[in-house]
């Protein structure tokens, strides 16, 4: 195919103008023919992409049929009427390759988003508006009956359908596919070599023979490489950036109002008008998915930096403002604050009564800060607060006025409850410069107000001990429930003192440890209630 495509451009280099026989009849229908046989031939082989072949099979074929009819005419120096056989030829090609196109596409792109659907369309319809102008002659040049009008015009008009294609799948290309690559290219051949035909056929200056003739035969063996099997697989790189996401959009904005603004100081052609329009339409089409894929990017923003339940930020959010604050005033206070007996709300109440009381907690804590300092739930019924520019006395102060406005009761519903809450505090830069360093720190010393039901309590480096002891003992804990060899029971018998008979006894918890010898409860069922052992 290709070295009979390269025989005929050189033949028709050669022999200039003029019909001949062996080169504008026999190459000519040879070279548009081949095309279409290496889409049936492909045919078979063309696993998943049968019917968009057997399409542009289809649609070569009727080209090569109608151009036959037009070189038999041309051998007997006869002129076709129009419309003609050789007409229909022509014409069914157009539906049939953009029929064939749109199914690869959709195939290709089901999940596309629809903005970028309607970038293609975009840019078709200004590309198309452009090819318009230059088709003037084009449009002006319809004569004749009714029927034989409506065919001239048909030419251009599926011309410029080509067009919008042809952009319209240059835009969709996300990557480089060498087979999309040659069906873009034979699309643009084609479409090139119809519109300075047009042109040519419009100013009379068109003469059969010159090397303009091998160009549909170019265009369509560059498709029909589409076609084979062989190429399916050949990737390339990326091609779409968020950069460039509008570069479309705006080019096709520009153009179609230019046009407008042309067709004000001279005559252009309806098409050129209407295409023009539809692309300013399209933009207005466009702005609107614009404007809903910005609204759901913030709401995706939001819901990544805000906690659910209560609204307020969540651990992400905190941990960049922290670092934010941090690197502007490096003295800061971190309060972590734990509600206490939590969990009994939400066995004994039920979920929907902790979420609610967690909602208000909330409400209360953001009501007692200044403008400066950031609260945030870290999850559970965990809530972390940065004073910023505070101290040591600052941050007590502040820390016993919220579990002042934790004391007062919550009515959730026909609820009445109270809720208290353990503090603890890190300062940085005394405790830490960094958030996992205060955090970590706050947290012993919540963990020691919780134990010591102080409220409150300021981080120590001695603290640090006894809480690697702490997680080193629940740890112990673990192993020791789930061996069921370490809990024993001791009976305490239970003594009627009138008669000194027994009525019973009270099964009482002891745990052997392995190193530290026979504990009694207080030493350990602290830590069961902190690791949710209980149970």
């Amino acid at each position: 195919m290709w070295l009979l495509l390269s025989a005929y451009l050189i033949a028709l280099a050669i022999d200039g103008s003029g019909f001949h026989l062996w080169v504008d009849g026999v190459l000519c229908v040879v070279t548009q023919f081949l095309p279409a046989v290496v889409c049936w031939l492909s045919l078979p082989h063309a696993e998943g992409r049968r019917r968009e072949v057997a399409w542009l099979a289809a649609g070569c074929t009727a080209f090569a049929s109608g151009n036959v009819l037009l070189v038999v005419a041309e051998a007997q120096h006869r002129t076709l009427p129009v419309p003609s056989a050789a007409s229909v030829g022509y014409l069914a090609f157009y539906p049939a390759v953009v029929v064939a196109v749109l199914l690869a596409v959709r195939r290709e792109r089901p999940a596309e988003q629809a903005a970028l659907w309607l970038d293609g369309l975009l840019g078709g319809v200004a590309a198309a508006a452009c090819v318009a102008l230059a088709l003037a002659p084009a449009f002006r040049n319809v004569h004749g009956g009714l029927l034989s009008a409506g065919v001239s015009l048909a030419f251009p008009v599926f011309d410029l359908g080509l067009v919008v294609v042809l952009v319209a799948i240059a835009v969709l290309q996300r990557a480089v596919y060498l087979p999309w690559l040659m069906l873009i290219a034979g699309f643009a051949v084609f479409a090139g070599t119809d519109v300075v035909y047009d042109w040519w056929i419009a100013h009379g200056s068109y003469v059969i023979g010159t090397p303009l003739d091998a160009f549909w035969a170019v265009g369509l063996a560059l498709m029909s490489m589409w076609a084979r099997p062989a190429t399916t697989q050949a990737r390339g790189t990326n091609l779409h950036h968020r950069s460039g996401a509008l570069v479309v959009p705006a080019l096709a904005t520009a153009t179609g109002l230019a046009i407008l603004l042309l067709g004000t100081r001279t005559r252009i052609p309806i098409a050129a008008t209407v295409l023009a329009a539809v692309a300013i339409i399209l933009t207005a089409v466009r702005t609107h998915f614009a404007f809903r894929q910005q609204r759901r990017l913030f709401d995706l923003r939001r819901q990544a930096t805000t906690d659910d339940l209560t609204g307020l930020p969540n651990r992400r959010a905190f941990s960049r403002h922290v670092e934010t604050e941090l690197s502007r005033f490096p003295t800061a206070a971190m309060l972590l604050l734990d509600l206490d007996k939590f969990k009994e709300v939400n066995d004994t109440l039920g979920h929907h009564v902790g979420d609610q009381l967690l909602v208000d907690v909330g409400g209360r804590l953001a009501a007692q800060l200044r403008d400066s300092d950031v609260l945030a739930r870290l999850g559970g019924d965990e809530f972390a607060l940065l004073l910023s520019r505070a101290g040591r006395a600052q941050a007590e102060v502040v820390a016993a006025k919220i579990r002042s406005a934790l004391a007062a009761p919550f009515a959730l519903g026909e609820i009445t409850l109270s809720a208290t809450a353990s503090v603890g505090i890190a300062l940085a830069p005394d405790h830490g410069g960094d958030i996992s360093q205060l955090l970590r720190r706050a947290d012993i010393a919540m963990y020691k107000a919780k134990r010591s039901r102080s409220g409150h309590d300021i981080y120590a480096e001695a603290d640090d001990r006894d809480f690697d002891e702490r997680l080193s003992l629940i740890q112990d804990l673990r192993a020791a429930v789930s061996t069921d060899e370490q809990l024993l029971l001791h009976y305490q018998p239970k003594f009627e003192l009138a008669t000194g008979d027994v009525h019973g006894v009270e099964a009482l918890v002891r745990w052997d440890h392995p190193t530290r010898g026979l504990l009694y409860p207080g030493a350990f069922l602290g830590l069961v209630e902190e690791a949710g052992l209980m149970p």
